[in-house]
């Protein structure tokens, strides 16, 4: 079995008539779940470690999509994060056991990008550890826990608000940094889908001013199984591209929706203080818009991207154009950048990273990490 190229996609389960029989159903799958993610972790050789999760270790972001990560100190020298998956739905749509499953794919398709060797080596790829267990404190179940390093100045949304206004350099640099890690991803045939600020984490370099940042959160990832294979991809508003649907697209088409998504991140990276004055909602910045709780704001996003005249482009152009402190390279660099991610055009985008990343090297600084 090709374990690399298993779809990280969710299936569905029938559910049972009546409760007795629902139970039952759910502790076989309970029990499936964890020998199927077993026989993984077994054939990736990852490492089974004899850590606990414990319930007042602090946490090192805000909520993920499919976990929640929290940090454990064990001496002053490590200190590693603790990926917990959710045991139970708050959705009406889906049952327990078929929200099992979902979870279950999830760690079992962050828990394989994570094993390949190329992506794990990257040094703008979280560093994955291995996998751990904890006891459901409501029932019998175990639940998987995947373990990686830490991130100890919290995710790119907790280092920017709580930080001092970077330079431009800094901040373009933590963008090139992104990109390599999502390209050596998108070399390797895997397609993050969820590439959002809370799903990228931040840390010291070791005995310098640096930082580094790291692509994390593959739960939503798919991977490629030929070229002409098609993938599901998954989708947070209002990062996702404009043409995303609930169906399946080529491998191309998805490096491009990621692509896009990875604009946006730069666009709010760059200019996430400036004010979003072409969605008419008053003193709303690009952060307020692009974060919001408000469906009547996300939605305005929303309908941004889908226009067929470039207005989300349009709104990127004209925020460097009016940028004060941007001189004229970085100007250049910033308007080719959005040129080739923003377009509602997928085929008009950048075919690869390889594009990209030369725009965003910092001269004399290509192989370093941003600065603070």
């Amino acid at each position: 079995m090709d374990l690399f190229h298993s779809s990280g996609h969710f299936s569905e389960t029938s559910v049972p008539a009546s409760s007795s029989d629902r139970e039952a159903a759910d502790e076989a799958d309970c029990h499936q779940n964890l020998i199927r993610f077993l026989q993984v972790a077994q054939v990736l050789g990852v490492p089974l470690l004899p850590l606990a999760w414990d319930p007042a270790l602090e946490s090192v972001g805000r909520e993920g999509s499919t976990a929640h990560i929290n940090q454990s100190t064990l001496n002053a020298e490590f200190t590693f994060a603790f990926k917990r998956f959710k045991p139970h739905t708050t959705r009406n749509d889906v049952s327990e056991g078929e929200f099992r499953q979902m979870q279950y794919d999830a760690a079992i398709a962050e828990m394989t990008v994570l094993s390949h060797r190329t992506i794990r080596r990257h040094p703008n790829i979280v560093t994955f550890v291995g996998a751990g267990f904890e006891m459901s404190p409501v029932s019998d179940e175990v639940w998987p826990v995947l373990v990686s390093t830490k991130a100890d100045l919290g995710d790119l949304y907790t280092f920017l608000s709580t930080r001092t206004p970077l330079h431009v350099e800094s901040l373009v640099a933590i963008c090139k940094e992104i990109a390599s890690g999502i390209q050596v991803m998108h070399h390797c045939g895997v397609i993050h889908g969820d590439l959002k600020p809370t799903n990228i984490l931040v840390e010291d370099v070791k005995d310098t001013d640096n930082i580094q940042v790291k692509v994390t959160d593959f739960g939503f990832s798919c991977f490629q199984a030929a070229q002409n294979s098609d993938l599901k991809v998954a989708r947070t508003q209002p990062w996702e591209a404009p043409e995303w649907h609930s169906r399946h697209f080529s491998i191309a088409d998805a490096k491009a929706m990621d692509i896009y998504s990875f604009g946006l991140l730069c666009l709010w990276i760059l200019f996430r203080h400036e004010k979003l004055v072409v969605l008419g909602v008053p003193l709303v910045t690009l952060d307020e818009a692009f974060l919001s709780k408000d469906a009547a704001v996300t939605a305005k996003v929303q309908s941004l991207k889908k226009r067929a005249d470039n207005s989300m482009l349009s709104c990127a152009l004209g925020l460097v154009s009016n940028a004060i402190g941007i001189d004229d390279e970085y100007g250049s660099r910033l308007r080719r950048l959005f040129n080739l991610t923003l377009c509602s055009d997928p085929e008009q985008r950048a075919q690869t990273l390889d594009d990209l990343i030369p725009i965003l090297a910092v001269s004399g600084q290509e192989d370093e990490a941003g600065m603070r």
